[in-house]
């Protein structure tokens, strides 16, 4: 078994107009997604983030108070799942629901940091 994140966002190339996305209850998709995979034993960590609320940055030894004008990605949340492999990770990502209304999804492989554990 692995670990890997999926990272929910929207970007520049978005094919659904604000308008479609607002139609759609992304947290009802991912909701029931996330049940699915819950039931499955595959999701170690669920996490929204809010695309309204406060971003920072910190670069060069200073952090940043937003917003960004160049930002070309909006992060919505990650789902930390546990996979057979690569080929069952990407079978998931694949399935992610708000794929179909212009959702990106990224699928990360993870590791422990410099070998530590977090129980």
């Amino acid at each position: 078994m692995k670990d890997y994140m999926l990272f929910f966002m929207l970007d520049q190339e978005t094919e659904a107009s604000p308008e479609e996305i607002a139609k759609v209850d992304c947290i009802a998709l991912i909701s029931e997604f996330v049940k699915g995979l819950m039931e499955q034993g595959k999701v170690k960590s669920c996490l929204g983030l809010d695309p309204n609320g406060s971003m920072f940055v910190a670069r060069k030894g200073k952090v940043i108070d937003g917003p960004f004008a160049e930002t070309k990605e909006l992060v919505l949340g990650f789902i930390e799942i546990r996979a057979e492999d690569d080929e069952d990770a990407k079978k998931i990502a694949s399935s992610t629901p708000t794929i179909h209304y212009g959702f990106k999804v990224e699928l990360r492989p993870i590791f422990p940091m410099l070998g530590f554990e977090i129980k």
